[in-house]
């Protein structure tokens, strides 16, 4: 209202000014009812046609599955065990074999000494019996001779005696020559298994060193490819999510876009279909209430009401020409 209105609205009588009041209270509850009748169809007519949004994890999946290897590597102590475990039969068959090829040699320079000694006993008994039977003969030929008890007897008895004793410590120093002989050679046999076992010994810790080396170096690899192989599965994961981003942005865009090109379709060519019979049947509610009003009050309403405009769409302005265009 202009300041000439508000001084005429002074001078009114009052009961007009009453009626006016009344009027404009009328009109009021009965936009307020257009305008929650128009809230309601709104809202229902959003509710049917709500453009649900892409589910972009269905659409273009955030993950591709990519699966990563898992690789345990031996520790330094399973690999010692393990290269053990592959030497096990190497080290105990030489072993063996030198004990074998060892307990062989001893055996038999056992069993010669054994030998050796039973025909020591052997031949100093023939020794003895060779004495006693020379003693005899010497008896009787002295019997016969009559020198039994003389000096001649005793001589030839002692020299048997000398004899047989000579005979067996001939026949003993010659037993203990080779019985030592076979000692020196256990105790050579022994040096030589002591030798033999220190070498493997060696060998072992040899080959037991370059084995260790070896698993070390493959576990090393395999644990090497296991991280190449996860590398790449990470940078082809960080590759997909930065292309599948990209790509929902650019879906994004065009959707957008193609939304602004609608509304600028909409606002040139106005509504077509059932979005056209939508509005239209709301323009013919508020049309109807609006010509109930003079032109005065109803554009005094209609203008700047922006709950209106939301709900009539580009059927607002429509309203206002047609408003406008009227003659009271």
């Amino acid at each position: 209202m202009s300041l000439w209105d508000d001084i005429a609205d002074v001078f009114k009588p009052k009961k007009k000014k009453e009626e006016e009041e009344k009027r404009k209270a009328e009109i009021s509850a009965k936009e307020s009812e257009l305008l929650d009748r128009l809230a309601e169809i709104d809202k229902d007519y959003r509710e049917k046609n709500k453009e649900t949004p892409p589910d972009w994890d269905k659409l273009i999946p955030s993950d591709l599955k990519l699966e990563y290897k898992e690789y345990k590597g031996l520790s330094d102590d399973e690999i010692e065990d393990k290269a053990k475990r592959q030497l096990a039969d190497y080290y105990s068959s030489n072993k063996d074999g030198i004990d074998r090829d060892y307990y062989e040699a001893v055996g038999k320079k056992e069993s010669a000494a054994e030998k050796l000694k039973a025909e020591t006993a052997y031949k100093s008994g023939d020794i003895e019996r060779e004495y006693e039977r020379k003693k005899k003969s010497v008896k009787n030929d002295n019997l016969k001779n009559g020198i039994m008890s003389s000096s001649i007897a005793k001589l030839m008895e002692e020299e048997l005696s000398d004899y047989e004793d000579g005979e067996r410590r001939r026949l003993y120093e010659e037993s203990f020559a080779k019985l030592k002989s076979y000692g020196d050679e256990i105790k050579r046999l022994e040096s030589e298994r002591d030798d033999a076992l220190k070498n493997l010994d060696l060998q072992y810790a040899t080959k037991l060193e370059k084995n260790i080396d070896a698993l070390q170096k493959e576990r090393d690899k395999e644990m090497n490819d296991v991280k190449s192989f996860n590398n790449k599965v990470k940078e082809s994961a960080a590759k997909y999510t930065a292309d599948r981003l990209n790509k929902i942005d650019r879906l994004e865009r065009k959707i957008s876009d193609r939304k602004e090109k609608e509304l600028k379709r909409e606002s040139y060519y106005g509504y077509e279909g059932d979005k056209k019979n939508e509005y239209e049947s709301r323009y013919k509610l508020a049309h109807s209430f609006y010509d109930t009003l003079t032109k005065a009050e109803a554009i005094e309403l209609v203008k700047n009401n922006w709950a209106l405009k939301q709900y009539l769409g580009s059927y607002y302005n429509t309203l206002l020409l047609d408003i406008g265009a009227r003659e009271k």
